[in-house]
């Protein structure tokens, strides 16, 4: 992240950012597999909201970083976000490493024994992870939503548009835009309690995190829609006055200027919904895998949310220039229009989570049964 800043051509930015992206996809599947052997099943969707705020806040806040500090110099964002990784980095030594399975209700008698469940992985284990029809479906599900999160990482070109078409100059729609696209994802914080409400369902049937996440998803549709269209009038920013004022007025208009008000509140209604897939997409997937088989679920899940957030991220560019080369609609309706085309893709995404509300059921149990099966061979 830090060799980043000081990149002096394409073909060197490309090269480390591709050893960054190692070391993220990484983090990604052993945090997982870390946080499911310390949870309890009753609790993993509360967890996983609190793991995905701490994603999703980190994310807004490199967003914010790129578009304040970067607007000004470029490099600066990298040199921080590298600063702040070497802090974490050196946090890791002080971590308590969780035991495996211990979480799980069905080894509980081994652990109070003074036990250990020893299995691992084998090679002939990732055919059987494959072809469970939860993971399946949910990477299917997760492939096609992170096509259209993907496209979202366009959410401040679009606001920055907007702040533009209402007379300001790229400087001050670059500090502005950036900040309306973070407190427009403030609505994401209600996914402690959509994780929350999955672990209730959960408990009282074993497709309810399921169905949740299938009724949020497709409810957050027409909401988003909504967001990118709304137009940012009677703007009221002070140009050519530096970063703070012109984000203080930022901050001023959501309470303020009647637009960003309306903009704000569709925006909150629909991430609100849209925060109960993630959380509960993880709980499903620590639900329905054997402790040991966690961490490879996960990687595989993140290589299909990789390749749909890098597909969504391409192709919403490629859209945006469709509508404004071919059909001559320029910005900030092209960008208004692209988001939107993607945001349908949530509907089949949505469409999957009712698949996984037949597979869950049948998975889960399997995995409950195999566990007591194992707890009584294991010798104390």
């Amino acid at each position: 992240m830090f060799l980043t800043g000081t990149a002096q051509t394409y073909t060197q930015l490309f090269v480390f950012q591709i050893i960054t992206a190692v070391g993220i996809g990484c983090i990604a599947s052993v945090g997982f597999s870390v946080i499911s052997d310390f949870i309890s099943p009753a609790r993993r969707g509360l967890a996983m909201s609190l793991w995905g705020l701490s994603q999703g806040g980190g994310g807004g806040t490199g967003a914010l970083l790129g578009g304040l500090l970067g607007a000004h110099h470029w490099p600066l964002p990298f040199f921080v976000i590298a600063a702040a990784g070497l802090v974490f980095a050196v946090l890791y030594f002080f971590t308590l490493e969780p035991e495996r399975g211990r979480s799980e209700p069905e080894l509980a008698s081994v652990f109070e024994a003074g036990g250990q469940y020893q299995y691992l992985i084998q090679w002939s284990d990732v055919r059987y992870i494959l072809t469970k029809r939860s993971n399946i479906w949910l990477m299917v599900q997760a492939f096609l939503a992170t096509l259209a999160y993907g496209s979202l990482i366009w959410m401040p070109r679009l606001f920055i548009a907007r702040v533009e078409a209402a007379g300001y100059t790229l400087e001050t729609a670059t500090i502005a835009g950036n900040l309306y696209s973070l407190l427009f994802q403030a609505g994401f914080y209600f996914a402690i309690l959509a994780g929350y409400l999955g672990d209730r369902w959960q408990q009282r049937s074993l497709g309810g995190r399921a169905r949740l996440a299938m009724i949020a998803t497709l409810a957050a549709v027409p909401f988003q829609i909504a967001v990118f269209f709304i137009p940012l009038r009677d703007l009221n920013l002070p140009e050519q006055s530096g970063v703070v004022a012109v984000s203080l007025a930022t901050l001023m208009s959501i309470v303020t200027n009647p637009w960003v008000v309306t903009t704000f509140a569709l925006a909150l209604v629909a991430v609100a919904f849209s925060s109960a897939d993630i959380a509960n997409r993880r709980a499903l997937l620590t639900d329905v895998n054997l402790p040991e088989h966690r961490g490879t679920a996960v990687g595989l899940l993140t290589v299909s949310i990789g390749i749909g957030l890098a597909m969504g991220n391409a192709l919403a560019g490629i859209s945006f220039d469709y509508f404004a080369v071919a059909r001559q609609i320029g910005p900030p309706m092209n960008y208004a229009m692209g988001l939107a085309l993607f945001q349908l893709l949530f509907i089949p995404a949505g469409l999957a989570y009712y698949q996984l509300t037949k597979t869950t059921a049948p998975d889960i149990a399997e995995v409950k049964r195999i566990l007591t099966e194992r707890s009584g061979k294991i010798r104390l």
